[in-house]
């Protein structure tokens, strides 16, 4: 494994739709993003506030709409990580993402719309021995190229 990548989904990967927001649709940038990093090998985490089949059936629906088959759907959740921040505590606080990001090692990017969110998942980060790039966006990444 190359390293980890931390992705929260909501504003990160997906955004409701203004129109009808039953629908969703990708963040800018956010599905070539996600799938280039892991087709390069990096080990991907989605930490959300979802459940985790909400989650994992927003993603099943955004990746299908990109392009993805069954089978490489099936490839795609076998190698990623889906976990809900409800079993650990507040996105807001270090301790609940150092339980969250406990199983990983060498995160090097950690996406999370908040800024203090993003802020207390850098220091739990730090904790265990990683120091991530943090960014709010997949388009702020995307664009610092």
């Amino acid at each position: 494994m190359i390293g980890t990548i931390i992705f929260d989904m909501h504003l990160t990967v997906f955004r409701f739709n203004e129109a009808d927001s039953n629908l969703i649709e990708p963040m800018p940038h956010a599905l070539e993003t996600l799938v280039n990093f892991f087709e390069q090998g990096y080990k991907i985490a989605i930490i959300s506030t979802s459940e985790i089949q909400n989650s994992r059936d927003r993603l099943s629906s955004l990746l299908t709409e990109y392009g993805f088959g069954e089978e490489k759907l099936k490839e795609f959740f076998k190698k990623i990580d889906i976990l809900s921040m409800q079993y650990f505590g507040s996105k807001h606080t270090k301790e609940a993402w150092l339980q969250a990001m406990k199983p990983y090692s060498n995160i090097l990017y950690i996406f999370e719309d908040g800024e203090a969110k993003l802020h207390a998942a850098g220091e739990a980060a730090k904790e265990l021995g990683s120091d991530p790039e943090l960014l709010t966006s997949v388009a702020e990444f995307v664009e610092s190229f």
